[in-house]
């Protein structure tokens, strides 16, 4: 029996979303069904969709913030994805922590409260282990990990004995400052000797990491890479049919997927992940199928739901648009065929944020408008494809076997 599995990008509730919330509130709850009410029918015809949850949820109205660096949504915004038909959500990206360990501990109670399947986060180590689920009788193993968090900019840190509750490729960002005193000397003058003897050595070790940004940074990870094996491996012993991962990795806006992107969806294909899902890069990056096309990556598939390129920058870049990817696996677990969606956030007429399909919205319009979203849509097909796509459909074949 032939299964649909469906990948989606980013979930995005933002600082500019989140300014925004009064909209969505009424008789003192909030609502955010609207949001997501045109995708519904496009994921019910799929048997297990997965995306990445990129904001804590708290029940607590006045936890919730607007700031940049600090999410926090209500509820009703998780309660929301599950109604349109989400079943799973990464949860360890660059703002799990935006609300420290304690509001990475209530994303997990919200979740679990409603039966969305999650991982990445865990409340302590002895929970730490990749999700197995079953859709129609199939095992699916499914990891998550991200590069890290926004401690640079908030300072919120899992503490040393608190580090395996985010699922980390590397260190979390300034972690080893905090045990370093020379690295905190360093940082603090730029200008003295110590900082240019240490960035002299670093650059000899890691070339590709001077002058960059920590998402941008290929370190060795030592520790990480360990944990990561054993996920792997403990898969494997569980013999699950499928493996996939969500990794949280890349610059974001970035006109294409940089180093370390490639280098490490290209790690977890060597070691037989089948679906490499990227996200946090917020616009639309390709995709790579191995040479059996037995695995797939695809590097970014932008903003699900986003303020950006909607009503704020980047405009122009077609960061509110995203891909829904589709895959069909057989009985034998083999990929049958791999469709893609094109999906599209705008603003209603009410001043709300809505996802659409993009043929959806195509079939509303007529004359120049229809003409200039045709267009548009179009280069976001490039942006996955790498080439000009003529056809516009609900599902747009990217193999079949």
């Amino acid at each position: 029996m032939e299964i649909k599995l469906t990948f989606l990008g980013d979930v995005m509730c933002d600082y500019n979303m989140s300014r925004t919330l009064e909209m969505y509130r009424h008789d003192g709850k909030y609502n955010f069904d609207d949001v997501f009410i045109h995708v519904k029918s496009l994921l019910n015809k799929s048997d297990y969709v997965m995306a990445n949850l990129e904001t804590p949820i708290s029940k607590d109205d006045s936890k919730l913030t607007n700031a940049m660096w600090e999410f926090c949504s209500p509820f009703e915004f998780a309660e929301s994805i599950k109604n349109s038909g989400v079943d799973f959500v990464s949860t360890c990206n660059n703002h799990c922590l935006d609300r420290g360990v304690e509001g990475a501990f209530e994303t997990i109670d919200c979740l679990d409260s409603i039966n969305i399947d999650h991982t990445g986060l865990f409340r302590n180590q002895d929970e730490r282990t990749p999700l197995i689920v079953k859709v129609k009788n199939r095992k699916i193993g499914i990891m998550a990990y991200t590069y890290g968090t926004n401690a640079v900019s908030n300072k919120k840190y899992t503490g040393f004995k608190r580090r395996k509750i985010v699922n980390l490729l590397q260190e979390q960002e300034g972690a080893i400052d905090l045990y370093d005193p020379i690295g905190r000397y360093a940082n603090r003058h730029p200008n003295s000797i110590i900082f240019k003897i240490r960035r002299k050595v670093f650059s000899l070790i890691w070339p590709d990491n001077v002058g960059k940004e920590w998402v941008e940074h290929r370190t060795i990870g030592v520790y990480r890479r360990f944990l990561i094996r054993k996920d792997i491996k403990y898969l494997k012993k569980k013999n699950v049919d499928l493996t996939i991962v969500y990794v949280h990795v890349g610059g974001q806006y970035n006109v294409a997927p940089n180093n370390y992107t490639k280098y490490i969806t290209k790690w977890f294909e060597k070691r037989g992940v089948n679906f490499i899902i990227g996200n946090h890069e917020h616009v639309i990056h390709g995709h790579e199928f191995s040479k059996n096309h037995k695995q797939l990556t695809t590097f970014a598939l932008g903003n699900f739901i986003g303020s950006a390129g909607v009503i704020r920058n980047p405009m122009g870049r077609r960061s509110e648009y995203s891909i829904a990817v589709h895959a069909y696996i057989g009985s034998n677990c083999k990929i049958n065929k791999v469709t893609f969606s094109v999906l599209k956030t705008i603003l209603s007429e009410n001043g709300k944020f809505e996802v659409w399909p993009v043929v959806d919205l195509l079939n509303a319009l007529h004359g120049s408008e229809r003409e200039s979203l045709y267009r548009e849509a179009r280069l976001a097909i490039k942006d996955f494809l790498g080439k000009s796509h003529e056809m516009m459909t609900d599902e747009i074949v990217l193999f079949e076997s």
